[in-house]
Parts: structure tokens; sequence; C-alpha cells
């Protein structure tokens, strides 16, 4: 509920006085409790709100401004995502609170946190692209709106992560690891993932289009740059799905922790 880290360890500090608090579990598993003279110990962890109660939202056109309160707000499902090994797989657990928080400010006991499952890689990317996906939408819809809603440095470094995608290979990478008919045939179970990841980088392509259109006419000081992403945006474009679905979706990964919260 606070926006800084140290926001929150000054709260808890005050709460509990000489607690020792830990932001990962990599520094907790460090400390020796059995021989710490800390009386309280306790562990942050930051999770995400889980879309609920947006099914009746897929598949329509709805600009994102409008569902964007909702997704982050209106849930009393609270998920913990950690990668367990090298092959990408991850761990969720998912908090059941008592009642859905209506803002961040509020408090919920935690009545369960006893869901967890894990998700295939494909699931993971599936869904940060959504999410990107989702963020893109927004910075589009606020700038046809007010073009001088957004600054163009953040939006600079917002189109420049995706398209030039240094840190996670981009859509070559996703080719190489999922969007090929060996990996369909090895995950006959995960075709339906396959076909929302290549819809997901049509709709990612359709916002991008867009944006680099605003970029280039707005931030004229970056012209270099704006050609080398133009460049790289071609060649994307050209390697990508050329027909495909612009309406809602909620993420996969929220999909899957309401299954398996029913299922408990």
């Amino acid at each position: 509920a606070f926006s800084k880290a140290d926001d929150l360890v000054d709260k808890i500090n005050k709460w509990f006085p000489g607690c020792q608090t830990f932001f990962n579990r990599a520094a907790m598993r460090k400390s020796d409790p059995m021989t710490s003279e800390v009386p309280v110990v306790i562990f942050v962890q930051k999770v995400t709100p889980v879309m609920t109660n947006m099914e009746c939202y897929e598949n329509l056109t709805i600009p994102f401004q409008v569902l964007k309160y909702k997704t982050k707000n209106v849930t009393n499902l609270f998920a913990y995502t950690e990668q367990i090994n090298k092959q990408g797989d991850v761990k969720v657990q998912v908090n059941v609170c008592a009642f859905e928080l209506p803002g961040i400010l509020n408090w919920s006991e935690i009545m369960s946190d006893n869901v967890s499952f894990v998700i295939p890689p494909i699931i993971s990317y599936l869904t940060n692209i959504q999410l990107k996906n989702m963020e893109l939408q927004t910075y589009l819809e606020k700038l046809q709106a007010d073009k001088f809603s957004v600054s163009m440095t953040e939006l600079c470094m917002a189109i420049q992560g995706v398209i030039l995608a240094a840190v996670n290979g981009g859509i070559p990478e996703l080719k190489s690891l999922f969007i090929n008919d060996k990996y369909k045939e090895e995950h006959p179970e995960h075709i339906q993932f396959v076909t929302e990841l290549e819809n997901e980088i049509y709709k990612q392509n359709q916002y991008l289009e867009s944006l680099l259109d605003i970029h280039g006419k707005q931030n004229t000081g970056m012209k270099a740059l704006q050609d080398e992403l133009e460049k790289e945006f071609k060649e994307r474009k050209k390697e990508s799905q050329q027909t495909g679905d612009l309406t809602f979706k909620v993420p996969m990964m929220d999909k899957e922790a309401i299954k398996h919260t029913l299922q408990f």
C-alpha cells in the first residue's frame, strides 16, 4: 500500500519495534532466527492483484482507461510468483483475502494462502506480453486524447524496450521457444497458448506502429533513434502474424489463478 519500500519499513518498525524486515527470500535464508536476538522477523513480499470478475469484458473492444481501475482494485486475490528452475517454470501462490479491496490503501485479512500451482514458461511469457500491451494501449489512449499527457522520454523508453528487446530476445526468441511446429508437436496442450501469443504480438504491433508515429512527430530531436526503431519494427512486423484480434483479454496467469482458487 506504500509507494516506496523504505516507507513500508518505517511503518513496520513503528508497529513492531526492534523487528527485522526482509524483502527477499535469499536474505531471509541467510539469517539464523535460532541464534538471533531479534524478537520479530517479518518477510515482505510483493504481490500482484489478480483480475477477477473481468470475464464479462473479454472479447470486447473497450478503452483500457475504462477498465484500468477495476483491473487493479476490485479483487480479493493476490498472487506471488517465483521462477523455480532454469527451464522457466514459475510457481504461483495465491493469497485469498476476506473481501475485495476497493483501493490500494485498504487492508483485508488473508483467509487462505494454500492455493499454489506451477505454470509453464509459455504462460509466463504470454502474461508478460498481455500486461505490456495494456501498458502500451494506455499510452496510446492518453496521447490520442492529449498529446502532452505522456512525456516523450517515458514513451521512448517504453517502445525502445519492446522493439529492441535486448533483454529477452524479442520475437525471434519467442519463435525459437514456442511459435514453431516442434513445440506444438511436443506440447499439444499448449496450442491455445501459442495462438494467443501470436495474437498478442499482432496486437502489440498495432500499438507500437501508432506510438512510433506519435514519437516521430513529437520527439524530433531523436531522429537517429527513431530511424533505428522504425527499421527494427519493420522487420519485426514482417516476421509476425498480419491479422488478429484487438479485444480485451484477461491475462492468462490470472485465469489460471482464478481456476485453481475455485478448485481448491
